[in-house]
């Protein structure tokens, strides 16, 4: 048994070819990644994983629309604008009913702030948990994009009043590259 950030894999010879099937664990953070296989690194096998349709990328045992469990880190990047001369965060930042995150365990923070609006922001981490204790009645989907397979939305209606809660909340986990 091996493990990768995606929880536990198990190697099996198929046709004597080394192939890798993940049964996915996503929420386990901090595991090392799986040693070489036989013929090659394990990166090397990507190409036999099924591609998605929807990213075009791989995410072992994920589909678009899987909810994501408690555990899970995600990472939000705030734009500067968002940022209040006192350090604290606006409100708006948490207010999209389809408020778009990362999967923590999968992007650096450099990717996650490198899309044109967020460059020379900041960024925060926080739990599925977190984001659903928050926000009762909000799913954290799994909603992998082009160019970012590891993309989810904490999706639901956020009132005012909690999103200054979260903003609050998030304010001494700002940080920056």
């Amino acid at each position: 048994m091996l493990y990768s950030k995606l929880g536990h894999v198990e190697r099996f010879c198929i046709n004597s070819r080394s192939s890798i099937k993940f049964q996915t664990d996503i929420g386990k953070v901090g595991y090392e990644s799986a040693p070489d296989s036989v013929d090659g690194p394990i990166a090397d096998h990507q190409d036999q994983e099924e591609k998605c349709p929807q990213c075009g990328g791989s995410h072992a045992g994920l589909r678009p629309g899987d909810l994501m469990p408690d555990n899970a880190v995600l990472r939000r990047g705030i734009p500067g604008d968002k940022i209040k001369p006192d350090g604290s965060i606006a409100k708006s930042t948490f207010k999209d009913p389809a408020m778009s995150v990362d999967m923590a365990t999968h992007r650096s923070p450099a990717q996650t702030l490198s899309a044109l609006h967020l460059q020379g922001g900041q960024y925060v981490e926080f739990t599925v948990k977190e984001a659903r204790t928050v926000f009762p009645g909000n799913e954290v989907v799994f909603a992998c994009l082009p160019g970012n397979r590891y993309h989810c939305e904490v999706r639901g209606r956020k009132t005012d009043p909690k999103c200054n809660r979260f903003a609050e909340q998030m304010r001494s986990r700002l940080k920056r590259l």
